[in-house]
């Protein structure tokens, strides 16, 4: 949800959006989408991630999980493997989004 039209609010995380080219309505829903392979970088955006299952594919796994606010999330580790019920730090940079209206339209 858009906070202030520069802010959006995703499960525990507030996202800077000020990137975009223009303001989004407060109080307005959209979709957050983050590619699983951003999900791994070491600074910015704060996301605690339950873990249901673990796949390995040759070097990288793939994690599947829920946050706190039940979204699902897949995402991608090379470093570790973590396991069912551990509670995982995920971190991604506000310009690796892509945000999208309620239509699927992404919003630039």
């Amino acid at each position: 949800m858009a906070d202030d039209g520069r802010t959006l609010l995703a499960g525990e995380a507030s996202v800077d959006i000020s990137h975009l080219a223009r303001r989004l309505e407060p109080g307005r829903n959209v979709l957050l989408g983050i590619r699983p392979e951003h999900l791994g970088e070491k600074q910015e955006v704060t996301l605690s991630l339950a873990v249901d299952v673990t796949e390995r594919l040759g070097s990288t796994s793939y994690v599947h999980g829920a946050l706190a606010s039940g979204e699902t999330v897949v995402a991608e580790r090379r470093e570790d493997q973590p396991r069912f019920g551990e509670t995982i730090t995920l971190r991604f940079q506000p310009m690796r989004a892509r945000i999208f209206d309620a239509e699927g339209v992404r919003i630039r």
